[in-house]
């Protein structure tokens, strides 16, 4: 089977507009593969898609603001209607005292070790049979974050159904740009796995927009219109699979 290009080659290419969309789809149905046979699904316990019941769980670690969580909340469920014509329900559900044990698992000198920790809640929602993605809001950075110039506030993946927000120190009272954040981190687990200034001039068609929400800077809480497009069409495939395709 031919290699798939890497993400880097992909954006050196050009397209029309009609094969970004194409893109999109494919690389959606790449992603469904990639859950089926990398082990976050299985022919023996197949984890139901998180998104079939358009609803995300939120928990909060001791130390989120309520106002935080309810502006993760209110800026999820708007934006996932403009993006898909269906809202992903946020429910915050702190009290699951199993979360708090794989939260526990993964803590690493007091940071968070996010990539065990989404690997921990695909294991659990796959086992369990559980619809839902989720969200967990943490006021700890992320573990190895040593870098004061690399400043990671949240990582997200389509494929667990996983946001993590690390809003430690004062982070949580940059309300504005926390919305841009959370717009950032919603493209992303819905799909998207570039950064926007990954593909400048090279898409016919489309207006190169420095300020959309998918750069990695988060300059705005808007999507350009690649990337609305980008998510439009990687959902028509994603909804078009059914669930028992998967194994």
């Amino acid at each position: 089977m031919e290699r798939r290009r890497s993400q880097i080659e992909h954006s050196r290419m050009s397209f029309s507009r009609q094969m970004w969309w194409w893109s999109a789809g494919h690389w959606a149905e790449e992603a469904i593969e990639d859950m089926r046979n990398s082990g976050i699904y299985d022919l023996e316990v197949i984890r139901p898609f998180w998104w079939f019941n358009h609803e995300i769980r939120m928990f909060c670690e001791r130390g989120i603001d309520p106002q935080t969580a309810e502006i993760v909340k209110e800026v999820i469920e708007e934006q996932s209607w403009k993006l898909l014509q269906f809202t992903l329900r946020v429910v915050l559900h702190e009290q699951d005292s199993g979360i708090q044990q794989r939260v526990q698992n993964c803590m690493k000198h007091g940071e968070i070790d996010e990539q065990e920790f989404s690997r921990q809640l695909c294991q659990h929602s796959r086992i369990r049979k559980i619809r839902h993605g989720d969200i967990a809001i943490f006021a700890k950075p992320f573990f190895g974050e040593d870098d004061e110039t690399i400043l990671t506030w949240g990582s997200s993946n389509f494929k667990y159904g996983a946001m993590i927000l690390a809003l430690y120190g004062n982070r949580q009272k940059e309300t504005s740009f926390l919305r841009n954040l959370i717009v950032h981190e919603l493209g992303h687990l819905l799909g998207i796995g570039y950064h926007c200034d990954m593909y400048k001039d090279n898409i016919e068609g489309y207006t190169y927009d420095p300020s959309c929400a998918m750069h990695a800077t988060c300059p705005s809480s808007n999507l350009c219109p690649k990337c609305r497009d980008f998510i439009f069409q990687w959902w028509q495939a994603i909804l078009a699979t059914p669930e028992k395709a998967v194994g």
